[in-house]
């Protein structure tokens, strides 16, 4: 993606779009600026939308296009109250960096320790959600994520809708399949490590020098936690065979739910355009 004011879509990560539209308040200094960018202008207008729901106040702001314009270029914003993390203000200042080739990659974000900890949270609570309890938005994401966990992280499911499918398939690409896994009590694939966020030299330099820092602790405090705890003798570190089974019978109604909210979608658009026509 490039500019979230358009949708405009890019083929691969170094391509750059030169389309100068969008909503003001969420565009990218390199668009202001009339030069060409990519997806990591979506990392400013994310930065923009966090730093807005941590403040309930805009970024940048202005009396006109001209004044706005001039405070995203030089990229200055008040500073975000001290009650919120370290973490998070360190992750709003690397989005909304002035040089894109600075900002984190979405995968970088994704695979940031506290981020990991709130998906696995949420995929944990809707997974346990009864399906009357959710709305059909959330209930793809569920399926989605089952699907992911259950088949390992990559392969089409049978039976798939659409957007069940394109969901599941942007989750894996993103690496998501183990925390995933987490979040439902299944086990990792042998040889992979969650954890591991070890990236190239081009991804790293993406984040800045305290940020990398604050992961470093976070994760190495996560080990030392881990090692420490001794596990109960008698609890089974493998789920227990009622428990899997009830996840393969819960995954096997959601499909058939979603299907049927499919079909049944069809159906009504059938007879509207089938009314259109009279």
């Amino acid at each position: 993606m490039g500019d979230l004011g358009i949708c405009k879509v890019l083929e691969g990560t170094s391509d750059f779009a030169k389309t100068c539209i969008g909503t003001p308040y969420y565009m990218s200094p390199e668009i202001f600026k009339n030069k060409p960018y990519n997806h990591k202008s979506d990392i400013w207008a994310l930065g923009c939308v966090l730093y807005e729901m941590v403040t309930l106040k805009h970024a940048f702001d202005g009396s006109s296009i001209n004044q706005l314009a001039s405070k995203i270029i030089k990229g200055r914003f008040p500073p975000i109250s001290s009650r919120y993390s370290s973490h998070l203000t360190q992750l709003i200042t690397s989005m909304l960096n002035t040089n894109p080739n600075k900002r984190p990659s979405i995968e970088r974000i994704l695979k940031l320790p506290f981020i990991k900890r709130h998906i696995q949270d949420f995929i944990s609570d809707i997974a346990n959600r009864a399906e009357t309890s959710i709305g059909d938005g959330t209930s793809i994401i569920k399926v989605a994520a089952l699907n992911l966990c259950e088949n390992g992280g990559g392969g089409r499911v049978g039976g798939e809708v659409p957007e069940v499918e394109s969901l599941r398939n942007q989750l894996s690409s993103l690496g998501m399949a183990n925390v995933i896994a987490k979040a439902t009590g299944n086990s990792l694939k042998e040889g992979e490590d969650d954890d591991d966020v070890t990236t190239t030299s081009s991804s790293s330099a993406a984040v800045p020098p305290s940020l990398r820092l604050q992961n470093i602790k976070e994760e190495h405090s996560s080990k030392s936690n881990i090692a420490n705890r001794q596990p109960p003798s008698s609890v089974s570190r493998d789920p227990p065979l009622s428990s899997r089974r009830h996840r393969e019978q819960c995954l096997a109604k959601e499909k058939s739910r979603a299907l049927s909210r499919e079909e049944e979608r069809k159906k009504v658009r059938y007879k509207k355009n089938l009314n259109d026509c009279y």
